[in-house]
């Protein structure tokens, strides 16, 4: 029986990903939430293991779950496609304890790139090109986060040291949650000092601290 790769996943993913490991001589195994039982990824999979019931957390989102899935399968491969768990540190360290392979980056990658700052730093530093930018550097740890003591005077520091790093950038830029997914914590292009700042509540404050950087 050819080896198997148990796909974290879901949709139009899951089924991509089925139809890539089968050319390449692999057995796809799907994972599904009761509500997804009769799903078309669930169909197209040499296998499917349920993940039991619940919402995304309890499923698709569970680390435990997946690798469970991925014993009772006895699949050595696990591939999570893109979204869910694919940039989850956690899901790299389950699998490396498990004695299973992920197809993707090691959970040292993932945490190295997760937060943005780190990783332009990171990136920076092996030499690869960067568009100029402000990471944080000097801000205090916290600065401008939380609604206690402190939090109103931390924000107006954290605003006046982005106003000052942006004058020193020059315009248009762009400011962007450090731990957000993609452009979904891109604020909209800063065209000039008399453009109203975007505002990072209250959605990016689960991904703050900023960053600022200058679109060419």
């Amino acid at each position: 029986m050819p080896p198997a790769v148990l796909i974290a996943n879901r949709g139009e993913i899951a089924r991509r990903v089925a139809r890539a490991a089968r050319a390449v001589g692999l057995r796809a195994v799907a994972v599904y939430s009761e509500d997804d039982a009769h799903a078309p990824h669930v169909a197209d999979a040499d296998a499917a293991v349920c993940l039991g019931g619940g919402g995304l957390a309890d499923t698709y989102l569970s680390v435990e779950r997946v690798i469970a899935a991925a014993r009772a399968a006895g699949a050595g491969l696990v591939h999570p496609g893109y979204g869910l768990l694919s940039e989850r540190p956690a899901l790299a360290e389950a699998c490396e304890a498990a004695g299973l392979k992920l197809v993707g980056p090691s959970s040292a990658a993932l945490r190295a790139m997760g937060d943005k700052r780190a990783a332009r730093r990171a990136a920076a530093a092996h030499g690869v090109p960067c568009v100029p930018g402000y990471d944080g550097e000097g801000e205090g740890e916290g600065e401008g986060e939380g609604e206690g003591e402190g939090g109103a005077a931390g924000g107006d520091r954290r605003d006046a040291r982005l106003i000052a790093e942006a004058t020193r950038l020059g315009y248009p830029l762009m400011i962007k949650a450090a731990g957000g997914a993609g452009g979904a914590a891109c604020g909209s292009p800063v065209a000039s000092p008399s453009s109203p700042p975007p505002s990072p509540q209250p959605a990016p404050r689960r991904a703050a601290p900023l960053g600022t950087t200058r679109c060419s």
